[in-house]
């Protein structure tokens, strides 16, 4: 094929031609490109979500493998070493087989039992993977399967991550606590390729536990609580940190008590959490009874059994009409409660069936403890006090970002946010305390750290949207030129002209009709006339309208008024349950008004309304825990004017009217 030629500075050069091949491979990714997918602007969100999602999944594993790239696929340091065997006993000789086994290899000449010393969850883990992938015919080796369970779990900490996020602040805070988690130098340092160790796989189970329990108590489901209970066994069975949970969540339980915020959904997630969990967690055999002899443990059931004294008085407030009868008979019973509880410790304590704290939970309350009781426990260096350099080193800028976190965190309390305060103010008094507990630390900060961005980014774009209006606004009302003219985007061609007169642009009497019907799309025509006609079918309006068709396909025409007009709705009979008295029964409801707040800042508005006349009473407030105090003064409304008494408040049992003030 010959090019035609044309002379540059008295030489020849050949004009490249298209080929076929070519168009070929334009056409198709045109095809494949997002705009030809048609996706919704929640689909294509959701899109780019997930793609994040993997990617930091990718990052969060190919980041641990430095020491695999650089050297080689090897176990390194004791104690995962000795993991790894136990994992090789495990595989070669079954469980039954692990569980009951001597090794006398071990703590030389004494031996050791295995199935009593030890916590099971990190070998029983990589044993099922290795299962698996045999089972799917992967030709692998238990020790490649230990050396990358740490990089692997660390990667499903990520998308745990997101998740806890998403439930404590928004989807936003999710994907950059994911991104976070992924790349913290503190987290990575117990989770590269080779350290097969129970940190490896405890992390995971540590915030998935936690953000399991805190998705029970925002929903008071029963299958998020039974799920929180397993997910603690799993963490019981991989590492003793767990009693870092179970001392953590009896505590926000008693921050949320005492901030008057029980409610049923507390009570159902602590109760089957605790109870189910416990339960578990006394299956393994290096825990025991330790959950219900051991000081350590106490505080939960504490908390349990003060669940339960709350749950008798709010039965007893909902029987009783008399207030002051109710004060006394709460005096009474709290009274009761304290002393037997005081009671009960003692006689437990003194008769040693509750065995007082380890010295390492002493050296974390005081860290001086250590180093006069007990000096084996001081003289290891992951138990000396963390120094600053160690905190730089490990958080970066999360240092800068943590205490911006906490400050949004307290400007938005809620019960998930509350939880996230006391993670994050607990794991960073215990990381300053032993340097080891970094760990720990790690999950939170990044959390906190992931709502400070968030935060700060959403509060950038409202504030750049409300200059962008403000300009919208000012041009509008002619504060700028008093002549506008309108131009094509692409071109920049003058479509037409206009003045300012009285606040509105009159256009000039050229208007460019070839340039308007250019500006709009084909598909945005067809619909127009397809209204216009009646909604007729796009197969008759073809027939009447060729060059429009020619130029767009019938099968990506969708009219949202014909698709409603065709959905049906099943028949359902009316139930009449009207109340036959005025203001026997009431319902009520919160509503947020929009982002301009009132005149005089007021944001939210509660109804009631009386069931029996329909008729409607509407309150403004600043805020959504002064739905109690307008329900007070609509009651004294009633009571004063109709002499009634409300009877029944029906409400959707949101958290305004569920946080036991009712």
């Amino acid at each position: 094929m010959l090019a035609r030629t044309e002379p540059i500075n008295g030489t020849a050069k050949p004009k490249p031609v298209s080929s076929p091949m070519n168009n070929f491979k334009s056409d198709l990714l045109n095809s494949f490109s997002l705009k030809s997918l048609k996706l919704k602007t929640k689909q294509q969100e959701l899109l780019i979500r997930v793609s994040i999602l993997c990617l930091v999944y990718v990052l969060a594993f190919i980041t641990r493998l430095f020491s695999v790239l650089r050297y080689e696929s090897m176990i390194h340091e004791f104690d995962p070493y000795f993991n790894y065997r136990t994992t090789l006993f495990l595989t070669q000789k079954g469980f039954y087989d692990f569980w009951n086994w001597f090794d006398s290899e071990s703590w030389y000449p004494l031996g050791r039992i295995i199935g009593g010393t030890l916590y099971p969850g990190l070998m029983v883990t990589a044993a099922i993977i290795y299962w698996t992938l045999r089972f799917l015919r992967f030709a692998v080796h238990i020790r490649e399967v230990c050396v990358l369970t740490a990089p692997f779990f660390a990667s499903n900490t990520t998308i745990v991550a997101y998740f806890f996020g998403k439930e404590i602040w928004d989807s936003g805070a999710g994907l950059v606590a994911a991104a976070l988690i992924a790349i913290c130098p503190g987290y990575i340092s117990r989770s590269v390729a080779g350290s097969y160790d129970n940190e490896g796989v405890a992390i995971f189970a540590l915030l998935w536990t936690f953000y399991l329990f805190v998705k029970a108590v925002n929903t008071g489901s029963l299958a998020w609580a039974l799920a929180s209970a397993f997910g603690y066994f799993y963490m019981v069975s991989a590492w003793g940190g767990y009693v870092f949970i179970i001392n953590l969540i009896p505590l926000y339980v008693m921050v949320l008590l005492i901030t008057g915020r029980y409610s049923l959904r507390l009570y159902v997630a602590y109760n089957c959490m605790y109870v189910l969990g416990m339960l578990l967690a006394m299956q393994i055999r290096f825990v025991g009874f330790q959950h219900v002899q051991s000081g350590e443990h106490m505080a939960a059931m504490g908390v349990f059994f003060l669940m339960q004294v709350f749950y008798f008085l709010d039965w007893v407030k909902y029987l009783l009409n008399d207030a002051k009868l109710f004060q006394v008979f709460l005096r009474i019973t709290v009274t009761f409660t304290v002393g037997v509880g005081a009671i009960a410790l003692g006689v437990g304590t003194a008769s040693g069936y509750i065995s007082p704290w380890t010295g390492r939970f002493y050296s974390l309350l005081d860290p001086t403890y250590a180093k006069d009781h007990i000096p084996i426990i001081a003289s290891v260096s992951e138990h000396q006090p963390t120094a600053w350099s160690s905190f730089m080193f490990d958080f970066h800028i999360l240092l800068f970002l943590f205490p911006a976190g906490l400050y949004f965190c307290f400007k938005r309390l809620s019960d998930a946010t509350i939880f996230i305060v006391m993670y994050g103010l607990t794991s960073m008094y215990f990381a300053g305390v032993m340097v080891r507990l970094i760990l720990v630390a790690t999950p939170a900060v990044c959390l906190i750290s992931a709502i400070a961005v968030s935060a700060t980014i959403k509060n950038l774009t409202l504030l750049l949207r409300a200059k962008n209006k403000v300009a919208q606004t000012a041009s509008a009302k002619g504060i700028g030129s008093a002549k506008s003219s309108s131009k094509e985007l692409i071109t920049g061609r003058t479509i037409d002209s206009g003045e300012l007169q009285d606040g509105l642009y009159l256009l000039n009497d050229c208007v460019d009709q070839a340039m308007l019907g250019q500006s709009m799309g084909v598909e945005e025509e067809i619909i127009q006339w397809h209204g216009r006609l009646g909604h007729p079918s796009f197969t008759v309006l073809e027939k009447l309208y060729l060059l429009l068709f020619k130029q767009c396909k019938i099968e990506l025409l969708v009219c949202d008024a014909c698709e409603f007009a065709k959905h049906t709705r099943q028949s359902y009979s009316a139930i009449n349950n009207k109340a036959s008295v005025s203001f026997m029964t009431i319902h009520s409801d919160v509503w947020r008004l929009t982002q301009t707040v009132s005149l005089s800042c007021y944001r939210w508005f509660v109804t009631f309304i009386d069931c029996c006349s329909r008729l409607t009473w509407v309150y403004l407030m600043k805020g959504k825990n002064e739905v109690f105090s307008c329900f007070q003064q609509f009651h004294k409304m009633i009571s004063t004017q109709f002499d009634a008494h409300v009877k029944i408040l029906r409400t959707d049992n949101g958290t305004e009217y569920m946080n036991g003030v009712f």
